[in-house]
């Protein structure tokens, strides 16, 4: 009796703590304010640039200009990433908005900033999708979504965590791999 006693009690310890383990994965899947050094890292980056008008003009007279590594910008991003986006959002520009004032509140000729979106006024919520010493991918969406919205490689240098890399759907696609939904 008190054998078959130890063998029902060890396997609702084992159904218990497997049931604990599920549960902690699905909370590590889903999103959260920004918890980690990384998302943290990336969250700052993602408010300081958001609203921020004149950061296409900065990066492209840093860029043409050779300038030193002391570049306002460089605290936050690598040149690679500065390079792709840049490049891509004068295409974007040059290829949506031919002849159109930039300003004018009824087109949309601003460029994309990194945070993938437009006049964001909103908090985000992230998740860690590959974490690593010196490069992580975290996914990025508002409270409530279920599905990242954007995905960026963070990579570790001198100056911390640093934008390297943003997936915010094709064609919008900066110094990194398409990273899948989910």
């Amino acid at each position: 009796m008190k054998r078959a006693l130890n063998i029902l009690l060890l396997a609702v310890a084992l159904m218990t703590s497997s049931v604990q383990a599920v549960s902690a994965a699905a909370i590590e899947n889903q999103f959260h304010s920004p918890q980690t050094g990384v998302e943290k890292a990336l969250d700052s980056i993602l408010k300081i640039s958001d609203g921020n008008y004149t950061m296409l003009e900065d990066v492209q007279v840093y860029l043409r200009s050779g300038m030193s590594e002391d570049f306002k910008y460089s605290r936050m991003f690598t040149k690679p990433y500065l390079q792709s986006w840049a490049a891509g959002q004068e295409k974007w520009l040059k290829d949506m908005c031919k002849g159109l004032d930039k300003n004018d509140p009824y087109h949309d000729c601003r460029y994309l900033p990194p945070s993938c979106v437009r006049d964001a006024n909103y908090p985000y919520v992230y998740r860690t999708e590959k974490p690593g010493k010196d490069e992580t991918l975290i996914s990025y969406t508002w409270p409530g979504a279920q599905e990242g919205y954007a995905t960026y490689k963070m990579i570790k240098n001198k100056n911390g965590w640093v934008l390297d890399g943003a997936d915010c759907g094709d064609p919008d696609i900066y110094n990194m791999k398409p990273y899948p939904r989910h």
